[in-house]
């Protein structure tokens, strides 16, 4: 909306990072302890994750089951590559999966892919 406002969180450092520091970001959007132990004003309405990954993560999933529980809506990568293979955290139950399309409502590919997907 018009209204909307946008919480700009940084998960990930220059050089990286791994599924504990997506997990904090996730926690303090929707408004939960995390490890800074700062909150935000207002929790977030939808939080949208635009990574994904093959590593599945313990902490990473509790914490989007926490954001969820909270009743905030949780949408991520679901990758391009048209793999069969389970990218996290758009695998986590309740998760919504975006992925990016060509002309012909194809997916994307390799023009969009640059590692193809990160591993935590």
């Amino acid at each position: 909306t018009q209204h909307g406002k946008i919480m700009n969180l940084r998960a990930l450092g220059c050089v990286g990072g791994n599924a504990l520091d997506i997990a904090n970001a996730v926690r303090y959007a929707a408004g939960l302890e995390n490890d800074s132990n700062v909150l935000p004003r207002k929790k977030a309405d939808i939080i949208n994750l635009s990574l994904s990954g093959t590593g599945d993560s313990r902490v990473l999933k509790a914490a989007i089951h926490a954001a969820r529980a909270e009743g905030i809506i949780v949408i991520a990568a679901a990758g391009n590559s048209a793999s069969s293979q389970a990218y996290y955290p758009v695998a986590y139950d309740g998760v919504i999966g975006v992925s990016a399309v060509d002309g012909e409502c194809e997916l994307a590919g390799k023009p969009y892919l640059k590692n193809d997907a990160f591993n935590w």
